[in-house]
């Protein structure tokens, strides 16, 4: 007797309706051993959007910005602040290391050695400074000051609470 695809439908539906926590456990299975399968091939279909129907995709793209701008910008501006912070706990504490300064809103990462300037030309700018350094490893010659200390060492190579102290 040959295969029936109609048949096989019914049957399948029938087992579904009967055992969708069986489904269910092995469509997790699934995900869980064939995860870069997975994404792979969504990168693959979103390549291929992209490439197929540009207009389409940079419409919707500019729709859902529109829609959700407010949104958008509070999660980035959310994004940037965490980023801030674990890289200032890396490099010992929210706090100035010249005056103690705690707050958030005054705080910088300052180049120990110098060269902030020419190392910024080579790497991302802004926010994305705290992603260089997190992918590197929170690597050495950095450390957390204020604005005004930080200035104050790039201006004229020295900070004036440093001199007052000594």
């Amino acid at each position: 007797m040959p295969y029936d695809p109609e048949k096989g439908k019914q049957y399948r539906k029938t087992y579904e309706d009967k055992h969708p926590e069986r489904i269910r456990a092995s469509q997790v299975q699934y995900r869980e051993t064939h995860k870069e399968e997975i994404k792979a091939k969504g990168r693959r279909y979103a390549k291929w959007r992209r490439e197929t129907y540009p207009e389409k995709v940079k419409a919707n793209k500019a729709k859902s910005n529109g829609k959700h701008s407010a949104e958008i910008s509070a999660n980035k501006r959310h994004g940037r602040q965490l980023a801030k912070i674990a890289v200032f706990e890396a490099y010992g504490g929210a706090v100035c290391a010249c005056c103690g300064e705690k707050h958030l809103e005054f705080l910088s990462i300052d180049h120990i050695n110098g060269g902030g300037t020419e190392h910024r030309r080579n790497i991302w700018k802004g926010s994305g400074f705290y992603s260089w350094l997190k992918q590197q490893g929170y690597p050495l010659g950095f450390r957390v000051l204020c604005f005004n200390c930080n200035l104050a060492l790039g201006f004229f190579g020295y900070c004036p609470h440093q001199s007052r102290a000594a």
